[in-house]
């Protein structure tokens, strides 16, 4: 290869590289800075007198108490007067930082009314949040008619807050706050939209056996692992260590340390939990109902464990055994201390990155011609934002453990089945068979439903199985042992299990959860089909004007029966949206293919509904079911996508539509992360980054 040859290209990635790092810069000052050239020519008034209300008690210099929240207000003692912008200086001495996550504060709620030429009477104006270490927050922008009149900043605390008040000014010029991580986001952005737009050469691409490819994937998985870590740091939401001790509300004991309690039992040879169980709680005809369970163990000062399985008089765990038989239970025998939760949750969702991508890879090999580094960059982002990863891995708490170990032993199970045909001659590998079988057994240690996933052995084998003669035959009798027998071997000791636990080795106990709900007599009611499809699926998520913009969504039904829900923010298809693709489908049914696509990609669907269904008749509306079905979902899109990829590539437009949903769905995905009304919201759980973040889009 001539040195130009080589020279050429990095020639193209320095200048567009260079070209990116300028626009960010670009939009970092004139943009995302633009309230500092707006402010220059503002008439400032610093330090301006106030007068306190009622509700604010002086207790030391410019040191208040609020005493009244109604009337928790200092009114500034001003004339009429242009105001552009008020620059607030306070403080909270009692307020002491815990972590990273609340060290830019403290953080202090108020809002602001005033009189303007359009209103004699105060305009009272939405709540804002000063951030003591969040410069942005210091300044509030103001949209007023004429001068304004009757200024008071109303502070919006409880009683017993103490507020200093160092100073107050209007119309003062904003700095200029250059903020890398800002400009780092955008070129990220910038970067990922070049990476994937449809001119992108790596469209073109093929993805064979070299250092590119090899680089490729690595450097992927890499950035996707670290991404989904940070995440789940975020919130900090600790599964408990061993010190830990459960929280008790009312009547309920919320105990997130289950699998660190299911390791101490199988530790000691134990099936049940060893938790104390309450006296009134053992003497409930039916401690599955939830409303007599709660009044009574009200009345008599106990407590029960929510989202224990409770069976005879003692508490188990309905969760899967195998994540306490591979991780606690080692951790614990290692260190004799427990495993944090939320540390396994971060593993597990790492590990969840790689065989995401692993899979990824087997199915480009399997379904696609083309092949091609775009299309595998693509499927590789859509299963890390689209499939309930993110949800997961942002709550590291007790449920996502599960879900995370058996969704990872279903993926590396069926990679290993898609990547089963090995050499020219594409003979089957007993040992890659076996390992998918074992695998996919595995997860039904897990989470009982992605066993499913062992249907797709059918069409991935169809041919062999059919045409070939290589399964239940004579000649096949090694490759249908080599992909039954690891079934069976799992099966006896989760069987066992289930007998000595409840009776029935079918009984996976999830029905005696002490939960919201009592699951024993819940049943199937066709009724409940059509409002839980639209909202699992179609319903939109509460958008508004207001930062973060989105929220949890109106869960009101016409059912006329018990509705249970978790907050919920949209359906599946917001977050998913690639998955509409799935109206190609009658395209890909008229192709002919001898490598199961058509197949996989429509029992991948057939499981993704069948497995829906079960969720909302059986339990309940939760996000976190997302990860049930969504990759089904997005399997069963890919497919379609990948058989088609060749007329993709020759058509821009489709390009453009398919890499707008999956940012679409990777934006929604980390977006959500922001919204009010979810479980561990971030403007709770990390104030210091959900500040800055409303910083950089409303400074």
């Amino acid at each position: 290869m001539k040195q130009s040859d080589t020279i050429r290209p990095i020639h193209k990635i320095v200048k567009v590289a260079s070209l990116t790092i300028l626009m960010a810069l670009l939009l970092e000052v004139f943009v995302f800075n633009f309230s500092f050239w707006e402010s220059i020519g503002y008439e400032s008034v610093s330090d301006v007198d106030y007068v306190a209300g009622t509700g604010m008690q002086k207790i030391d210099d410019d040191l208040y108490v609020i005493t009244d929240p109604q009337n928790a207000f200092v009114t500034l003692t001003l004339d009429e007067v242009e105001l552009d912008n008020l620059n607030l200086d306070l403080d909270q001495p009692s307020f002491q930082s815990s972590s990273w996550r609340n060290a830019k504060g403290p953080f202090i709620p108020y809002h602001i009314s005033a009189a303007d030429a359009s209103s004699s009477s105060p305009i009272v104006m939405p709540k804002n949040t000063f951030a003591k270490n969040i410069p942005a927050t210091h300044w509030l922008r103001v949209h007023l008619s004429g001068k304004a009149s009757n200024i008071s900043v109303h502070f919006d605390g409880n009683t017993g807050d103490q507020i200093k008040i160092n100073s107050i000014s209007i119309n003062t010029p904003r700095p200029l706050v250059v903020s890398f991580s800002r400009v780092l986001l955008v070129v990220a952005v910038v970067t990922l939209v070049i990476i994937l737009r449809p001119k992108s050469k790596l469209h073109m691409v093929r993805l064979d056996r070299n250092k590119r490819t090899l680089a490729l994937v690595c450097v992927t998985t890499l950035l996707e692992c670290l991404t989904i870590y940070s995440i789940s740091r975020v919130a900090g939401v600790s599964g408990s260590a061993d010190t830990q001790q459960p929280l008790i509300n009312g009547s309920m004991a919320l105990d997130f340390n289950q699998y660190n309690h299911l390791a101490d039992s199988l530790l000691e040879g134990k099936a049940y939990l060893d938790l104390p169980v309450s006296e009134e709680l053992a003497k409930l005809d039916n401690p599955y109902d939830a409303a007599a369970r709660s009044e009574q163990l009200n009345d008599a000062g106990e407590y029960y464990y929510m989202d224990y399985a409770f069976y005879n008089g003692k508490y188990y765990s309905y969760f899967g055994v195998l994540p306490a038989l591979t991780m606690f239970v080692p951790f614990k025998i290692a260190t004799g201390h427990d495993l944090q939760t939320a540390n396994a949750v971060s593993f597990l969702a790492m590990a969840m990155v790689v065989s995401s991508n692993v899979l990824a890879l087997a199915m480009l090999k399997r379904f696609s011609k083309a092949k091609t580094a775009g299309s595998y960059l693509l499927m590789s982002l859509s299963l890390f934002s689209s499939s309930g990863l993110v949800y997961l891995a942002y709550l590291p708490q007790l449920y996502s453990i599960p879900i995370l170990s058996g969704l990872i032993c279903a993926f590396l199970g069926l990679t290993a089945w898609l990547s089963a045909h090995v050499g020219q001659t594409g003979r089957l590998s007993k040992s890659r068979l076996a390992a998918g079988g074992i695998l996919i057994a595995l997860s039904m240690a897990c989470r009982p439903q992605y066993l499913l996933a062992c249907i797709l052995a059918f069409p991935i084998f169809w041919n062999d199985i059919v045409t070939k003669r290589t399964f239940f035959s004579k000649k096949g009798i090694g490759n249908t042992v080599s992909v039954i027998l690891p079934f069976i071997i799992v099966a006896i000791p989760t069987m066992y299990y289930n007998s000595i636990r409840f009776g029935s080795p079918f009984d996976f106990g999830a029905a005696y959860n002490l939960t919201g709900s009592d699951m024993t007599s819940r049943g199937i009611m066709a009724a409940r089909s059509i409002p839980a499809v639209f909202q699992y699926l179609f319903m939109p998520p509460n958008i508004s004007a207001a930062f973060p913009y989105i929220s949890t969504s109106n869960m009101n039904v016409d059912f006329q029966g018990f509705w249970f829900f978790e907050p919920f923010l949209g359906g599946l298809l917001f977050y998913a949206p690639l998955c509409i693709a799935l109206l190609c489908m009658p395209k890909l049914i008229k192709t002919k293919n001898s490598n199961g696509a058509l197949g996989f990609s429509m029992v991948s669907l057939y499981l993704a509904l069948f497995i829906l269904f079960a969720d909302f008749q059986v339990a309940s509306i939760t996000m976190r079911y997302f990860s049930d079905f969504a990759w089904l979902l997005l399997l069963s899109t890919w497919t379609v996508l990948l058989t088609k990829e060749e007329r993709i590539m020759r058509n821009r437009n489709y390009q453009a539509i398919i890499v707008t949903m999956v940012l679409f769905g990777l934006a929604a995905n980390m977006w959500c992360l922001l919204a009010d009304g979810r479980y561990a919201p971030m403007i709770e759980t990390c104030p210091s980054l959900y500040y800055t973040i409303s910083s950089w889009l409303l400074s």
